[in-house]
């Protein structure tokens, strides 16, 4: 909505009371709540747009979205920090998927304001891989602590 220079609708800040009695103006208004109206129903997933049926601004919709997501975002948040303390090393899979799941569920926490530093990160890393791996935990807890970052053990 920023880039259509619509912001101003979503969050309120641009109120159709503030048109005041200006025939243009409230006209003008009404069709740039239209378009982010159309925007936000043309992207939203098909279970949200249940709950915005009735609402008859963009504003109404934002709010509606933004308290349906966060009570969603609490749930993912809760979801996300079980696994990433109970995931265990998958036998069935190669080493990088193993690590790949560890990394994306620790992305995935943060991109939910999470803290999940690298330090979690490899300190999960280190205690799910097998026997034969061990020696790698050897090795990163006796590397010296600038040298211990994921890019540094696991380059793209």
């Amino acid at each position: 909505m920023r880039a259509k220079e619509l912001i101003n609708i979503v969050d309120g800040s641009d109120l159709l009371s503030d048109q005041g009695r200006d025939e243009e103006n409230i006209r003008k208004w009404k069709t740039r709540d239209a378009k982010c109206q159309y925007y936000i129903v043309r992207t939203i997933e098909k279970h949200a747009k249940t709950h915005i049926v009735t609402c008859t601004t963009t504003k109404e919709m934002y709010d509606t979205l933004k308290q349906i997501y966060q009570r969603d975002t609490s749930q993912q948040k809760c979801f996300l920090l079980q696994d990433f303390y109970n995931f265990k090393y998958d036998k069935t899979k190669d080493m990088m998927t193993n690590i790949s799941h560890v990394q994306n569920t620790a992305l995935k926490l943060r991109q939910l304001n999470q803290n999940v530093d690298e330090n979690m990160i490899m300190t999960k890393i280190t205690t799910i891989l097998p026997e034969d791996y061990k020696h790698f935990s050897t090795a990163w807890n006796s590397a010296a602590t600038v040298d211990r970052t994921l890019e540094t053990w696991w380059p793209d």
